[in-house]
């Protein structure tokens, strides 16, 4: 759909939010209460839909502004200086991969999965609009999503992001694409659920190879147009479809207008049937191209790498849930069952199949309203043979709003399949004989909003670690990686002032992992009211500094970032400026000048090895709801 016809659609359906109070039984009520203007709106998600109970409340605070998804995680990310760019988190974390996984994640970031779907729960049509655009049309980012109820249990929702982003440096463009729709049926007997799901994830974009040059940008007569830059016509393409079918049948069960049951036994069947591919290619290499790809060079013509996948993924799960007779405590849950993936792989030239058996468990265990228990895993088996997840939960509430709760995880996955080969042109680069990366982690937690205080602390061990060196082929460490973590946020008011700090600290004993040692970022701001207090202001400061690091670069043919000796990546202090204004919780607006740093510094803010970040740049932002 075109963004004008899309923009107009949206515009014409007026503004209005609601909310759904949260069911203590985990399933929307029939008869919903009357839209409140003025509230935040309920959603539930599949990975969430009758299981804990818990329906969670979208809301948008301070970071509206914060558009970039980058900004948004939970933990800083690093890209190559462009929206919809390439991303690593600074804050070390193992992406939690299950089975067959091509092993390309640089892109996960803006990319939409099943599990987090959110299906809002409103009895007229609510749409939500978030726009921000840089200095042109072609540096934009969108994000649409749609909810309604609808008449005999008929659930609508939709969800859609486009970033559209040129790039202020040479063959930078990005046209990331995510978009979803699912309905959820409630059958008015209460005896079928089913959730019906479509989605779509499309990455395109233009691969520059980074700068021969940092020093030569620096020069503050050169545009950056004129910046050169080591590839010409080099483009990753990821592409990937998936059609979820998931019926909740209740053995046990009660019409929504009646009391339920104190237990339920349901028998949870899932469908997912899927494709995708990862392509890369650069036609007629120049002298220049061909000395950066090196070795990776196995035809003068151009450079390919395809990898191609069809999944036929089958689930059969049961789950035994005991409500507590004691309101606010968690129910009992309990749920197993078996997961069968078959998937066709053409990795080019080759052609094979891959059959993958999981075995799936999690649990729960409210024992009062301050102490919960609660875990999930899994074990593969056939060609997943050796990978498991073992996670477990234990969680208090101390007093007031105050919570902690500590984690233990194990973790063991196959290598990836970039790790364990690779083809360019149909011609072997590599075959690895990998062992499985495993992970134990031990995190503790500690919240208590009252005061805006949350405490973090981590101790991973990794063994056979898996990276890519200087020369961009996959190594295993030997020995295991021990890394500690160590992060505190606090937020403290002065009036209408106040400051946002996010201190992170993170100590590891291989120069491989190539992390920061320390991340500070936060926000200095003011806040305000005006006209008769309707409109809230908010303006101030946006501000990350990190410590000087071992350097990271990317590559583009593998969609890898690899460890850079000869680099480091120095210190700079990134400061943006923001405003932003807001009506209730139905309109949002900001302006935002980015890097700021730049017009008193000469230094280059550099989070990549030889891709700089956008220098002093201007953005428009609007958030809205829009209902009918």
């Amino acid at each position: 759909m075109p963004l004008v016809v899309m923009m107009c659609w949206l515009l014409a359906s007026g503004v209005a939010i609601g909310q759904q109070p949260p069911s203590s039984s985990g399933r929307a009520q029939k008869v919903l209460p009357k839209l409140d203007t003025t509230a935040s709106l309920s959603y539930i998600t599949p990975a969430e839909y009758y299981g804990s109970g818990q329906e969670a409340i979208d809301t948008l605070d301070y970071d509206y502004h914060r558009y970039n998804p980058a900004g948004r995680a939970q933990y800083p990310h690093a890209t190559l200086g462009n929206l919809g760019s390439p991303a690593r988190s600074l804050y070390f974390s193992m992406p939690m991969s299950k089975g067959l996984t091509m092993g390309h994640q640089a892109f996960d970031l803006y990319k939409s999965n099943f599990d987090s779907f959110r299906f809002y729960e409103t009895n007229i049509a609510l749409s939500r609009l978030e726009y921000s655009q840089g200095l042109s049309q072609n540096d934009a980012i969108i994000r649409v999503q749609f909810g309604r109820n609808f008449d005999k249990g008929v659930n609508l929702s939709v969800n859609y992001q486009r970033i559209n982003q040129k790039g202020q440096y040479q063959l930078q463009r990005a046209k990331n694409t995510a978009f979803g729709i699912g309905v959820l049926y409630r059958s008015p007997k209460g005896k079928l659920d089913g959730i019906y799901h479509y989605l779509s994830n499309s990455i395109v974009y233009e691969e520059n190879g980074g700068t021969d040059s940092l020093e030569f940008w620096l020069d503050s007569i050169t545009l950056q147009v004129n910046i050169p830059v080591r590839l010409q016509g080099a483009t990753a393409t990821h592409r990937a479809r998936d059609l979820t079918v998931q019926h909740h049948i209740h053995i046990f069960a009660s019409p929504e207008d009646s009391i339920r049951r104190k237990a339920d036994l349901d028998v949870i069947h899932t469908l997912k049937i899927g494709s995708g591919f990862i392509k890369f290619s650069d036609a007629d290499l120049t002298e220049n191209e061909s000395r950066y790809y090196g070795t990776f060079v196995t035809d003068d013509r151009g450079i390919r790498n395809f990898i191609a996948t069809e999944t036929f993924e089958n689930s059969l799960d049961f789950q035994f849930r005991y409500l507590n007779k004691e309101s606010g405590v968690p129910a009992h849950l309990l749920r197993a069952g078996l997961q069968l993936r078959n998937i066709k792989l053409n990795h080019e030239p080759e052609n094979s199949h891959v059959d993958e058996l999981f075995f799936n468990a999690s649990g729960q265990l409210g024992i009062s309203k301050r102490i919960s228990l609660d875990g999930d895993g899994y074990m593969g088996l056939l060609d997943a043979s050796g990978e498991y997840k073992l996670d477990a939960n234990a969680r208090l509430y101390l007093f007031k709003d105050a919570s902690t709760w500590a984690q233990l995880s194990l973790y063991q996955r196959n290598p990836t399949l970039t790790e364990s080969r690779l083809f360019i042109d149909q011609i072997p680069v590599w075959e690895t004989d990998f062992k499985n990366v495993s992970v134990s982690s031990l995190q503790f937690h500690y919240m208590q909003p009252s005061v805006r205080l949350r405490l973090h602390g981590a101790a991973h061990l990794v063994s056979n670690l898996i990276y890519f060196n200087a020369e961009r082929i996959p190594q295993q460490l030997e020995q295991s990686v021990e890394v500690l973590q160590m992060s505190a946020s606090k937020e403290i008011q002065f009036g209408p002032f106040g400051i946002l700090g996010h201190l992170m600290l993170q100590e590891y004993d291989a120069n491989e992992i190539a992390l920061p040692h320390l991340i500070f970022n936060g926000q200095l701001y003011y806040t305000g009211r005006l006209f008769s207090k309707n409109l809230l202001i908010r303006t101030g400061l946006d501000f990350m500094v990190t410590d000087t690091y071992g350097g990271v670069s990317y590559f583009p043919v593998t969609g890898q970032f690899y460890f850079s000796d000869d680099f480091t990546i120095p210190q700079y202090p990134a400061l943006d400026v923001f405003f932003s204004m807001q009506v209730q919780d139905v309109f949002m607006a900001f302006a935002k000048m980015e890097n700021v740093t730049a017009f008193v510094s000469d230094a280059h803010f550099v989070q990549i090895a030889d891709y700089p970040q956008f220098e002093k740049y201007f953005r428009l932002g609007l958030w809205m709801k829009l209902f009918d």
